[in-house]
């Protein structure tokens, strides 16, 4: 709080043409206090401009909107006297010319500082229909009634300078030609590390790097050789690796023994492959159909599935993926994705397969099933049957990494495409991600999110990393 002489009270008072306006009534009382503050900030309506494509996909241009200031809150730090949103406004909202609602306790008057050439300060009432240019910081004044005191703010309105779903692919290293040898492939993040394992002379070879490299060197030297098919059951839990290695689970830890050192968990001659982990389980193939284990696979046993049974689940291009229900503590919804081995004399197929199930940790009894995922002729939104399928997590859905022979015209034309869901059962290609120039199709490709958000990408050798703006940005 700031206290001036009444002299400069005067001479405030005589340049800005302040006056009360007081009742000659005797009855009427006027009660002053020093006690004064913003108590509320927010913005009215703004035009954004944005850059897009045109109708045909074809063309830059740009595009005018409106944003709701209302939506956006705003934080008020009395102590420090800053005014500020935690939640940016989306790129390109002109902030030059923007009306804002204040509210100040004991409805004190508000008088912005404007800044002078000559470095000299100079005062102006606030007014709720003047528009002010808050490009950069913004000083305001709070005055008692008396205007014998008066509290600085500074008000910043953040405003993105990128485009919230940019999305930029950044090469990492090299052409690594052991990668490129690999016959197969997965990837799987866990720790601080990318793992790739990949089918190789009749045996699974282990490559790593750490999230902030992407050179992954020579394979590494493991305790155990692992079988040509190992690779397909890689998967982590809570930075553990897991694998199936000719019916035994092995475990390794993703920050202490990173891949090298491997431990027998268990010996289970039904278990065909591990096929992904939630928060609380493993799952893995039978003849069956789908095993489940709740004790990081010591123990196993069937899981419920609906009538649809083993020959409706995918075999290839597998993908398990678990997302958290937001609503309800210690629920999940799990997401299987592949290709399905068609049997003998059936029609291939056109479409991915798809199951889920719903799994909650806080009921005592866990009464879900997997449900397959049965699409109708022509039904909008499905995902292709392509050779190479994965699938990870986004914040607001899934992605999908698709690469196969596209129909363009009366053409087939090999491409990788990326597709998005908020569900997991309908899909959409999103344009604004493009594949890097050096994928290549006809060749394996392994595809992982990590701790960081980041979507990698290994294919002949190449390693690519990137992920869209919004998922970087700090989370206040």
């Amino acid at each position: 709080m700031k206290r001036k002489f009444f002299a400069f009270i005067l001479l405030l008072s005589a340049g800005l043409s302040l006056s009360s306006c007081l009742s000659s009534d005797d009855d009427t009382n006027i009660e002053y206090t020093h006690d004064t503050a913003i108590t509320a900030f927010s913005l009215g309506t703004m035009n954004r401009y944005y850059l897009g494509k045109t109708s045909d996909g074809t063309k830059d241009s740009t595009y005018a909107t409106t944003i709701a200031g209302s939506n956006y809150k705003f934080y008020i730090d009395q102590a420090a006297g800053k005014i500020y949103n935690a939640d940016s406004l989306p790129v390109g909202t002109k902030i030059s010319a923007a009306l804002a609602s204040i509210t100040a306790k004991q409805s004190s008057p508000l008088l912005w500082v404007l800044k002078g050439k000559d470095n000299k300060d100079s005062l102006a009432y606030y007014s709720s229909s003047d528009s002010v240019d808050f490009s950069k910081p913004k000083e305001i004044r709070v005055y008692n009634n008396d205007y014998s005191a008066y509290r600085t703010y500074t008000i910043t309105v953040n405003v993105h300078k990128e485009g919230p779903d940019s999305f930029v692919w950044h090469s990492l290293a090299a052409q690594n030609g052991d990668l490129a040898a690999l016959a197969g492939m997965k990837a799987v993040s866990a720790g601080n590390c990318v793992y790739v394992f990949g089918k190789s002379n009749g045996e699974t070879k282990i490559f790593t790097t750490g999230l902030n490299d992407g050179a992954f060197g020579s394979a590494l030297t493991s305790n155990v050789v692992l079988s040509e098919e190992a690779y397909k059951s890689a998967i982590a839990k809570d930075g553990k690796l897991y694998i199936l290695n000719n019916g035994e689970v092995l475990t390794s830890d993703g920050v202490i023994n990173n891949a090298i050192n491997w431990e027998s968990v268990t010996t289970d001659a039904s278990l065909l492959q591990l096929i992904g982990a939630s928060s609380n389980c493993l799952y893995a193939y039978t003849a069956a159909g789908i095993a489940v284990s709740k004790d990081n696979g010591a123990s196993w046993t069937p899981d419920a599935m609906d009538d649809k049974g083993a020959d409706f689940l995918p075999t290839e291009n597998l993908s398990l993926v678990v997302k958290p229900v937001r609503s309800v503590k210690g629920a999940e919804n799990l997401l299987l994705l592949g290709n399905r081995k068609v049997r003998e004399n059936e029609e291939k197929d056109t479409v991915a397969t798809i199951w889920t199930r719903t799994f909650d940790a806080g009921e005592a009894t866990d009464s879900y099933q997997w449900n397959y995922v049965e699409y109708q002729a022509h039904q909008a939104g499905m995902l292709p049957y392509l050779n190479t399928l994965q699938v990870a997590l986004n914040d607001s859905g899934y992605v999908a990494l698709a690469a196969g022979d596209y129909k363009v015209g009366s053409a087939t034309v090999e491409k990788c495409k990326w597709y998005v869901s908020k569900t997991g059962l309908d899909w959409s290609v999103d344009t604004t991600v493009v594949m890097p120039a050096e994928f290549a199709v006809s060749r394996p490709a392994a595809f992982v999110r990590d701790a960081n958000n980041y979507y990698w990408v290994i294919n002949n050798g190449y390693v690519w990393k990137g992920r869209y703006n919004r998922d970087g940005w700090r989370k206040e």
